[in-house]
């Protein structure tokens, strides 16, 4: 009796310091990383041109997440042609609208966000290459991701996935319309 009474008090006290020392139950740290990749949107089989450079950077836990867009022609407002903005985003863990959980080697980035078109979530899979843990994870080896936005715009469920380029570096030699850049207003403006 008395070896089960200490086996049961053994296996007590290994679950107490287990709940104390490691983060909550299916949690792994967040390793510190950098990792990037550019994507395109393909809704319904067809794929958008538009490219989404995407940069997710965790540092001591805190991560951002960073899109910047490019290629996504649009009526110029200073002529009457299209123009390709310049269009930056950005969510974080501690603004409350980004979500980062690690899962074995891929950092899972889930984005809360509304805009003049409804409300979406965005979700994106990281998969990096391990390092130490002392180490920066800035080999990106695999990505996923997409979002569902219910569209006040067009009264429907919009479901996007996101379509990683392939390859490590990729070079764009002409974009489908000219960059249209923000500058200072003239006098003639």
């Amino acid at each position: 009796m008395f070896h089960i009474l200490t086996s049961i008090l053994i296996a007590g006290v290994s679950l107490i310091l287990a709940l104390i020392t490691h983060p909550a139950w299916g949690e792994q740290k967040i390793p510190d990383a950098n990792l990037k990749v550019t994507v395109q949107q393909k809704e319904e089989g067809k794929l958008n041109p538009a490219l989404h450079f995407q940069e997710l950077l965790c540092f001591n836990g805190d991560c951002s997440l960073t899109s910047v867009t490019l290629n996504s022609c649009r009526p110029s407002p200073v002529s009457n042609g299209m123009a390709s903005p310049i269009v930056i985003e950005r969510t974080t863990t501690t603004g409350g609208n980004l979500k980062v959980t690690n899962e074995g080697n891929t950092l899972v980035a889930v984005e809360t966000s509304s805009d003049i078109g409804g409300n979406y979530v965005s979700t994106h899979r990281f998969t990096y290459e391990k390092t130490r843990e002392d180490r920066m994870a800035m080999k990106l080896i695999g990505y996923s991701g997409g979002y569902v936005k219910n569209s006040d715009i067009v009264q429907r469920v919009v479901i996007v996935e996101f379509v990683p380029l392939k390859g490590v570096y990729k070079e764009i030699q002409k974009l489908d319309c000219p960059l249209g850049l923000p500058g200072v207003a003239t006098l003639n403006d």
